[in-house]
This record gives structure tokens, C-alpha cells and sequence, in this order.
């Protein structure tokens, strides 16, 4: 089945957009990728007035299923013993950033038989590899 086609290019202006309405206090980095066989869409979390990532790292890339699938609690349950990588402030960032972000987006894969059929691919991170979040009183 067929979905109506829009470029990734506007779908990130609209996930800045609403980031930016959403979290006038936050920085974010909104990155598209195109490729062969389909396109990308990162969102990346690159300052806030409060600290989101946990035991001092500057860099963590998030599982934006789980984001998706658990709350705060289950998911520090859900991590058997690892220490977590985002707080609790960061968490909530993470979890509406995951609903913005795939605001426009559909998935009808089906790993079972290795069929993979989606709008974009998408990813979420606090910082980047090469530049850390950083904590910013706004």
C-alpha cells in the first residue's frame, strides 16, 4: 500500500517547527539523510536549561522504541541493573521528541520476511558524537 509522498526535507521543517514551539528553552539538531532505498530523519537534543543525560556523559544515543514503549520508571526497571543513560527530565524530552519526529511518519514493515516499507528512518540522541550536549541557563 501507497502513501501519499512528501519530501523529508519539509517534514524536518515541520519537526523544527513544533520542537521549537514545544521547547523554547531546548536546542535541537534536526538532520535529514537520503539514500538508496529510502531517507533519514535524526533528532538530536543539544542543550537544555536542565541536565538530560545521567552519570555524566555528554553523549548518548536513545532507543527510541523503548522511549516509545515504557515510562520513566519501567524504563529504569526494564534496564537490569545498567545505571540509565537519560534523567528523568531528559526522558520526557526524549519521549515527545520521539512523537514529534514521527509526526509524519508510517511504517508497514514486516521484519517476519524481511519486508521494509516506512516513510523515513528515524533516530534520537542527546548530543552528538563529535559535539557534546551541553547544560545552558535560558
Amino acid at each position: 500500500m501507497s502513501k501519499d509522498y512528501r519530501d523529508i526535507k519539509d517534514m524536518a521543517k515541520d519537526v523544527r517547527k513544533e520542537l521549537k514551539a514545544q521547547f523554547p528553552k531546548c536546542k535541537f539538531s534536526v538532520t535529514i539523510e537520503r539514500f538508496t532505498g529510502g531517507q533519514a530523519l535524526a533528532v538530536r537534543l543539544m542543550e537544555a536549561s536542565e541536565n538530560a543525560l545521567a552519570n555524566g556523559s555528554q553523549y548518548e544515543q536513545i532507543n527510541h522504541y523503548t522511549v516509545r514503549q515504557y515510562t520513566y520508571d519501567e524504563y529504569v526497571f526494564n534496564l537490569r541493573g545498567q545505571a540509565p543513560k537519560m534523567t528523568t527530565y531528559g526522558y520526557l524530552i526524549m519521549k515527545a521528541a520521539d512523537r514529534i519526529g514521527n509526526m509524519a511518519n508510517w511504517d508497514e514493515s514486516d521484519p517476519m520476511v524481511d519486508y521494509f516499507h516506512c516513510n523515513y528512518y528515524f533516530s534520537l540522541a542527546i548530543g552528538k558524537w563529535d559535539k557534546p550536549f551541553k547544560v545552558v541557563a535560558k
